[in-house]
């Protein structure tokens, strides 16, 4: 890993695949999720215009990380 690449993925995730593409933040999400059976459907969202709603959408989780951890951490403590 590059000090480049490390400072990046402080802020979304990376995915270096077999052909050596970078794919970062949803891109990554979805390409990672797409590749389990049950979720192959979802590869649907890696063409435009759904990647960038894909986009969209992981942003929007990342960035509501604390929030999304505290209803996450709640929930488990319940059970």
């Amino acid at each position: 890993m590059t000090p480049e690449l490390m400072r990046r993925c402080k802020h979304a995730a990376h995915l270096i695949t077999e052909s050596g593409e970078v794919l970062r933040a949803g891109r990554a999400t979805l390409c990672v999720l797409s590749s389990l059976p049950r979720l192959a459907w979802l590869r649907v969202f890696l063409y435009p215009p759904l990647v960038w709603a894909a986009e969209g959408v992981y942003w929007l989780v990342a960035r509501s990380r604390g929030i999304i951890g505290r209803f996450v951490s709640v929930a488990e403590s319940a059970e």
